[in-house]
């Protein structure tokens, strides 16, 4: 579905599908991605590594911080593009414990990163001696707002049907004798978290190995 066919549903839900509307296509846009950004946030649906813009980073010799796009909500690994070895996870607690004035090693090819040393940035350790490439594995949310009827949710289309419940959730507590009504609010809020939570078991049937499969297929 594009963005003016999902908008279209919802006025259905909505009961607002003649004019004059209780809601501007603006106010529905607003609502539609803020809903597609809960969903990622909550049920991790994009993986990237590829997005050069979002998960590459340029690396440079003796720079330990580097900020993060603003799009990624996790990572999930990282890694020099040179090399085959996944740097190790680490904290600032750890680093702070185990390698007292980390910051100031001597350099070399990094072999781990934090996330919670600077909000918003990766660091590495050991400070890199050279220039490199840095690739990351991240849970995002979509690079752009849907603007234009034409413009598609990034979610995969077999989702696109619980933003008309995110939408009209919200669109319910908007302030007015024909659109506020908290008890319908309440009720599209629990369809769209129970489709967000059918989210996360389809895509945890999609990461289970056999060794993790019941006999039957269920988790063990």
């Amino acid at each position: 579905m594009n963005l003016k066919n999902i908008r279209d549903y919802a006025r259905y839900r909505l009961n607002d599908y003649e004019k004059p509307y209780a809601y501007l296509d603006a106010e529905l846009n607003l609502y539609a991605n803020e809903a597609e950004k809960i969903i990622c946030r909550d049920a991790r649906l994009i993986e990237d590594s590829s997005t050069d813009s979002i998960c590459n980073i340029d690396v440079e010799a003796n720079t330990l911080d580097y900020a993060l796009d603003d799009t990624i909500i996790y990572v999930s690994s990282a890694r020099i593009t040179t090399s085959d070895l996944i740097l190790t996870k680490t904290t600032k607690m750890d680093m702070d414990t185990k390698y007292p004035g980390w910051r100031s090693a001597t350099a070399t090819e990094p072999t781990k990163y934090l996330l919670d040393y600077r909000h918003g940035y990766i660091t590495l350790y050991p400070k890199p001696d050279a220039d490199y490439t840095l690739n990351l594995s991240v849970i995002r949310y979509p690079e752009d707002d849907m603007a234009q009827d034409t413009d598609e949710p990034e979610i995969p289309p077999a989702f696109h049907h619980a933003l008309i419940d995110g939408i009209c959730y919200q669109a319910y507590l908007k302030w007015g004798d024909r659109t506020y009504d908290a008890k319908k609010s309440e009720i599209h809020l629990k369809l769209f978290r129970k489709a967000i939570a059918d989210m996360k078991v389809n895509d945890a049937m999609h990461k289970a190995t056999d060794e993790t499969m019941g006999i039957h297929g269920g988790f063990v």
